[in-house]
């Protein structure tokens, strides 16, 4: 390309080929065009190498690179040493993008008063096929962020600053799960943080993926909070003792979709003892929502559109059982926490 790419496109690929085609079409049709697109195949034993090298040959902007399998932090790494851009947007081999997703993020970043670390979006959830199981939450942490992102850290698509990812050493590659978070989380700790308020990403979660590996996500996620402990990192000791209780509220329901109702309470117990106002609440609607479907049967399933046709400025439904006044219990709990935690922030940056 004669002009030099001001964005970064960085796919790291192992055994995707089920998905991969996808993922790279959502690219291929971005509206901001200047970019550069490097997919890392990390010791794949399956076709990914194949679909990869012929999307090279037919996008000019695409280019592949080829390692023995070394993980997703490795292959993140090696993206970027490979490529030039002042910004870096990760794009995992499951996912897809909404047409207008980097020109929104590029948008974001130049607009910002103060130079971003990192921008995000929102994301919906979709099946194997690309249709709409649900929607992410829809919080608009801007600014000094940390301690908001450490207690709900909903990010799963993000714009790089490569300044910052430099800065912070790149993907850590001991993590075998969420380093994603660790990278937010270090980031938002040294630059201040900007959002695009649209569902933009369709983050796919397939039967034997790492994200269906609940004790492995767990034991990641608080080795992310240990290690930013260690690096210094000032995280409050609420969002410490609210990210334990959220912990075992994982777990709990881990236990309950393996049929071991012993380890759920045993794990919501523990969850409610950390954290009673949230997990007490969330409990109660559990049992509530359980009763009602006992009584009165499921509700009507929602429509199920592709992610691609859905606008992604709506904010849909997520869940046809939901019982709207204990939905938005948890919310105002969880919003009257966010705003303390922003205050926090504004006084400390």
């Amino acid at each position: 390309m004669s002009e030099k790419p001001l964005v970064s496109v960085i796919v790291p690929a192992w055994n995707a080929q089920a998905t991969l085609d996808a993922t790279l079409a959502s690219i291929k049709v971005q509206t901001y065009r200047n970019l550069e697109i490097v997919i890392v195949d990390d010791g794949s034993t399956d076709r990914t190498a194949e679909i990869a090298g012929s999307f090279c040959d037919t996008e000019p902007r695409a280019f592949l690179v080829r390692k023995d399998n070394g993980g997703l932090s490795s292959a993140r790494n090696a993206a970027i040493a490979a490529t030039g851009g002042e910004w870096i947007a990760p794009l995992d081999a499951d996912d897809v993008w909404h047409p207008t997703a980097i020109e929104k993020f590029v948008g974001a970043a130049l607009a910002s008063e103060e130079r971003p670390g990192l921008v995000y979006c929102w994301y919906r959830d979709i099946d194997e096929t690309g249709r709409l199981l649900g929607s992410g939450p829809r919080w608009a942490f801007e600014g000094p962020a940390l301690q908001r992102l450490a207690y709900w850290n909903t990010i799963h698509s993000v714009l790089l600053s490569r300044e910052a990812v430099v800065c912070v050493g790149g993907y850590e590659e001991e993590l075998r799960a969420c380093e994603d978070i660790m990278m937010h989380l270090a980031v938002a700790r040294r630059y201040p943080v900007a959002v695009v308020p649209e569902h933009l990403l369709g983050y796919r979660t397939r039967p034997g993926s790492m994200s269906s590996d609940t004790n492995l996500i767990v034991r990641s996620a608080q080795d992310v909070n240990r290690r930013l402990l260690a690096d210094g990192a000032r995280l409050r000791a609420d969002v410490l003792q609210w990210n334990a209780a959220y912990f075992e509220k994982i777990l709990a329901e881990s236990a309950l979709a393996k049929g071991d109702r012993a380890g759920m309470a045993e794990h919501l117990m523990r969850a409610i003892r950390l954290d009673p106002l949230r997990w007490g609440a969330y409990a109660a609607y559990r049992l509530t929502r359980t009763a009602r479907h006992r009584l009165l049967g499921r509700g009507k399933p929602l429509p199920r559109p592709q992610f691609d046709q859905i606008d992604p400025r709506a904010n849909l439904l997520s869940d046809a059982d939901e019982i709207a006044w204990f939905t938005a219990l948890l919310r105002r709990i969880d919003e009257r926490r966010v705003a303390r935690l922003q205050r926090s922030e504004a006084l400390e940056g």
